[in-house]
């Protein structure tokens, strides 16, 4: 059967060749860039200049994972031991400390990239509190108990605080620790938060020194507006509980979405409020703007997070919010509130402190995208990790409530672009991605691709990346990515080698065409040689762009249609392609700026294709299907697929609908469009022919030649090709069948036509159930079905080596990848790709095989990975059972492997904790320093720390070295007195030409004389030996002889 399919082709010779042997495949996942799961936490350290992001447990039941970035494409994986998710990351120093939803503590060397320690602390860990330059983590417990680890020793300290607010109160039944802070200034007082209410502890004391908790008055509004609620007396519970940038108060969240403010002094309340509304603690106070005049009740959000922030002086403060707004506001975000300078504590009034928190200076929202929620936040601050992380930040990265991050600048809360200032794999989830497509391209025009725009400062910058081999492919792998508000990015996905263009190009396709809703793409190609993209929309407009320069804006030439409105005296009627040059984004001077756009279609956009040779397919929803010359620009074919359809081949089809006659017929639109080369059946020359797959399982051709007035292109129609079924085209390949290369329409391809260059063709076209080969535009060649096999196939594609063959590719829906020889269409090989690490089959329509075996393709919903059919054995089997817990960027999630990026820098040491102010010290605060505290919890016992460990070896080898070399030179100087030498000649003292001399001689001299003295020594003892043998010969020949006598008598 092979064979007589090979013969039906009409192809003589084995395109596969060496690729028949399935031994040459292995499917093996290469890269990844993305995150696995959904982003729980973020954190930055402004001193190393590292980003850290935590993600909850993925769909198919893997660990939480903790990602580690910094410059350019710096990314380092570490995964959970356990199944659970990221809680709470913080950067201390040398190590990250990492906290999971099992209550793990784990605990990260930023310089050997490796998990030192999983700990499991004594019960349920509720609240985490770590700082930079300290060597001990607190962990509030379930029973209220507050523990402390040691980070540098790995152990838990016997440092132990109880539940204080049980002491306090013997009726609570459950206090559990909510919230710890330690306070900005002073090391040695912590702040734990309790349900009940917070309480100041100090650590020098060993004893608590203050207790808040927060009490509603009958008539009190709070934060409810339940008129019922207001006339009972409350408690409302605690959520958290944070310090003043100085120390001087303390400001408490709760659970009805109240604010208070507290006087660390004699614990008296300042100030209470809602985002909104100020003194709710007083009874009588009128309902605020939350409440509705009907009566009915508005129910809020809970304070996700609060952060008191603070700039250069940390007097001048500003609350950062998320949550607290009522559940119904349309315009969700963070709530900033700016208080301005604190008012000097000493000398104010209690008045003038109160309306400092109940008026700020100004109040805003800092935009997220609408009805979207924010349930946390990280601040980026300047230069110093202290103040809790948030002095002076410039930005604040957002996480919202559907798991897409949101970068504002801060104070005023403007959307920041990602694509300049995070990792890759975060800008695919700013906002969501939801398509994308892979693009083989020119590596001479993708390093000429260089975006020149004003750009904002950027603040990641540690880390080192390893230095991969300089391999020049000339072919690079770049990705296209659309999201959710219509942003387009660009970026170079090649792996195994060093990134020469490492930059993401990013293109605005709300600013292309002027509109803020309906930027839904749909479709995306782009032009591997001359970087032309094109870009289809939901709502049927096509957006064509290329690279160049801002400051050319001349004039097209009007060829087939002009690109202006005309009018024909009643009224204007609208060309469909319209001029958009003028929509630049006024800050680039040099990018992908977009070009023209068709728009009379308000069909949906179902496929693109973008040539090398300035032509452009469009493919509508509705069946129509347009060619268009880049060169005017102008339409050159726009005609409906259905028109065509008395093409069809005159044989019985089978169908895979059974509905009656009289239901209409489906719509047959465009599945997959190609630009090719080659000669058609019955043609004596080669030309530019369109291959256009249905919905329908039909191929038809279009023959693209010069119009005969000599200006510009025309368009024929030529015939179709039909699959025995109508089910959607999935794949068309163009080949040369002499050579088994792409005949696609390249500009060499094009180029040879001049000259009159033949191109002999075939076309595989590929169908869900089946593959066919036959030469264009009505062949029916040879097919092969594996519809029996139970496969259904959802992509196709060709593996083409130049010294080895080419193979078809076929992604089969359950997740495999089936190989089969060109031209017989014969098994060579299965291989699964989906599974851990691999294709997520939810998305795996979404793939894209490339001829160099690679396969590009979502492994979750934020993640993607590049596979190769052709793995060495080196990157991660996929499906593997093992679970990993290292892995780094370039080794995928490789268990065996440290991550080769640098990521700790120890050139660039924390800066020094700030401590407490004069007046507080003359006031009676005990200063505390590091060490001081360091005895206070690790108490007198502490095992000296591995640093310490290997200080002290390292100087008792010194000291041996100092010992061994004093000895030597020692015996040298008592070997100079015994010869005769003066003190002249011992080491070390310079010496005169002829004292050098004459102290050789004499060396020579006494060591001639030792020589003759060992030679006489030797003699004397040689013959001493000699005397000692004849003696003993002697006394034997007596003895034998005196043994005989005595024989013969006795």
């Amino acid at each position: 059967m092979d064979f007589l399919r090979a013969k039906q082709t009409g192809i003589q010779n084995d395109l596969t060749r060496s690729l028949s042997n399935p031994d040459m495949f292995l499917a093996e996942v290469v890269s990844t860039c993305g995150v696995a799961s959904q982003i729980s936490t973020v954190v930055f350290d402004p001193v190393q200049s590292l980003l850290a992001v935590g993600t909850y447990v993925s769909q198919d039941g893997l660990p939480g994972e903790i990602y580690i970035f910094g410059q350019k494409r710096i990314q380092v994986t570490f995964q959970l031991q356990r199944k659970a998710s990221v809680k709470y990351i913080k950067f201390c120093d040398k190590k990250l400390v990492v906290l999971d939803s099992k209550h793990d503590l784990t605990i990260i060397s930023l310089e050997s990239r490796t998990i030192e320690m999983t700990y499991s602390p004594p019960g349920g860990v509720n609240a985490v509190v770590a700082e930079t330059g300290l060597d001990w983590i607190f962990l509030g417990l379930q029973n209220g108990e507050v523990i402390a680890y040691d980070l540098d020793r790995l152990i838990l300290s016997p440092f132990q605080i109880p539940n204080l607010w049980k002491e306090r109160s013997t009726k609570a039944i459950l206090c559990p620790v909510v919230s710890l802070a330690i306070h900005p200034r002073d090391i040695g007082t912590l702040l734990v938060g309790y349900l009940e209410g917070a309480v100041v502890f100090s650590i020098k004391k060993n004893e608590p020194t203050l207790f808040l908790q927060f009490e509603l008055p009958p008539g009190a509004p709070g934060a409810d507006t339940d008129p019922a609620l207001i006339q009972v007396a409350r408690k409302p519970k605690l959520s958290h509980a944070v310090w003043h940038p100085t120390g001087t108060f303390i400001l408490t969240t709760h659970e009805d979405s109240c604010m208070v403010f507290w006087d660390t002094k004699d614990g008296r309340i300042v100030q209470t409020r809602t985002i909104q509304d100020s003194h709710v603690h007083i009874p009588g106070v009128p309902l605020g703007v939350d409440a509705d005049p009907r009566g009915v009740i508005d129910v809020r959000e809970p304070i996700f997070r609060v952060a008191w922030c603070s700039g250069e002086n940390p007097e001048n403060t500003s609350l950062v919010i998320a949550g607290g707004n009522s559940m119904g506001m349309h315009a969700k975000g963070l709530t900033l509130l700016e208080l301005g300078n604190t008012p000097p504590y000493l000398t104010s009034s209690w008045e003038v402190l109160s309306e400092h928190f109940a008026s700020p200076k100004r109040q805003r929202i800092l935009p997220t995208p609408t009805n979207v929620g924010v349930v946390d936040f990280c601040l980026i601050p300047k230069t110093t990790p202290h103040y809790a992380g948030a002095n002076d930040p410039v930005a604040v990265l957002a996480i919202l409530e559907s798991g897409e991050l949101a970068l504002l600048n801060f104070p005023d809360g403007q959307p920041l672009s990602p694509t300049y200032l995070l990792p890759v794999s975060l800008c695919l989830v700013h906002p969501q991605m939801n398509l994308f497509n892979v693009t083989m391209f020119n590596r001479q025009k993708w390093l000429g691709m260089e975006e020149k725009r004003v750009k904002p400062p950027v603040f990641l910058e540690g880390g080192s990346p390893l230095c991969k081999p300089n391999k020049r492919y000339e072919i690079r792998t770049v990705v296209q990515t659309a999201h959710r508000d219509g942003t387009v990015r660009i970026w170079d996905a090649s792996h195994a080698d060093e990134l020469e263009n490492a930059d993401v190009i990013e293109v605005d396709m709300a600013g292309a065409l002027q509109r803020a809703e309906g930027l839904t793409v749909k479709a995306l190609k782009m032009s591997g040689m001359t970087g032309e993209l094109a870009v289809g929309m939901e709502s049927g407009e096509m957006v064509m762009l290329n690279w160049r320069k801002a400051a050319a804006l001349t004039a097209l030439p009007p060829v087939g249609l002009s690109m202006e409105e005309k009018g024909d005296g009643t009224g204007k009627e609208e060309e469909p392609i319209v001029d958009i040059r003028s929509r630049s984004h006024p800050r680039i001077r040099e990018g992908m700026l977009p070009l023209f756009m068709l728009r009379d279609n308000t069909s949906e956009v179902k496929v693109v294709e973008c040539s090398d040779v300035g032509f452009v397919a469009v493919g509508h929803a509705d069946g129509q299907l347009r060619i268009i010359d880049l060169r005017g620009p102008a339409i050159i074919y726009d005609a409906n697929l259905t028109l065509a359809k008395e093409h069809k081949r005159g044989s019985i089809r089978k169908s895979l609908s059974h509905e009656p006659p009289t239901t209409l017929p489906p719509v047959e639109c465009a599945t997959n469009l190609a630009f090719s080369v080659l000669t058609l059946d019955g043609d004596e020359y080669s030309s530019i022919a369109l291959l256009v797959g249905t919905s329908l399982g039909r191929v038809g051709t279009f023959k693209i030649l010069p119009a005969e007035s000599g200006k510009g292109y025309k368009v024929e129609f030529c015939g179709v090709t039909s699959a025995s079924l109508d089910e959607p085209v999935v794949g068309i390949i163009p080949l040369n069948t002499e050579t088994g290369q792409l005949a696609l329409a390249t500009q060499y391809a094009v180029l040879g036509l001049r000259n009159g260059a033949k191109v002999p063709g075939a076309v595989v076209m590929v169908t869900k159930s089946e593959a066919r080969i036959y030469k264009p535009p009505n062949g029916k060649g040879a097919g092969k079905t594996w519809a029996e096999q139970g496969y259904v196939c959802v992509k196709a594609g060709v593996i083409e080596l130049e010294s080895y063959g080419v193979a078809l590719t076929c992604l089969m829906l359950s997740g495999v990848v089936k190989v089969y020889s060109i031209p017989a269409l014969k098994d060579v090989t299965e291989l699964k790709v989906s599974g851990q690490g691999g294709i997520d089959l939810a998305h795996i329509s979404e793939a894209h095989l490339l001829p160099t075996g690679d396969i590009v393709a979502l492994s979750s919903q934020t993640c993607l990975s590049t596979l190769t059919v052709f793995g060495a054995g080196k990157g991660q089997a996929v499906g593997g059972l093992t679970t990993p817990t290292i892995s780094g960027s370039a080794t995928s999630r490789n268990p065996t492997r440290v991550p080769a990026d640098e990521l700790y820098n120890p050139l660039t040491p924390p800066p020094p904790r700030p401590t407490i102010s004069t007046i507080s010290w003359l006031a009676g605060t005990q200063y505390l320093s590091s060490a001081d505290l360091d005895l206070l919890i690790g108490g007198p016992d502490r095992p000296p720390s591995k640093s310490q460990i290997e200080a002290e070896r390292a100087m008792v080898a010194e000291e041996r070295a100092q010992a061994r070399q004093s000895q030597m030179m020692e015996a040298q100087a008592a070997g100079a007195a015994a010869a005769g030498g003066s003190a002249d000649a011992l080491p070390g003292k310079p010496q005169g030409i002829w004292a050098g001399l004459q102290q050789g001689f004499n060396e020579r001299t006494k060591h001639l004389g030792l020589m003759g003295e060992n030679m006489d020594r030797l003699g004397e003892t040689s013959k001493g030996f000699s005397d000692e043998v004849a003696r003993l010969v002697k006394e034997q020949k007596k003895k034998a002889l005196w043994g005989g006598v005595k024989s013969k008598f006795f």
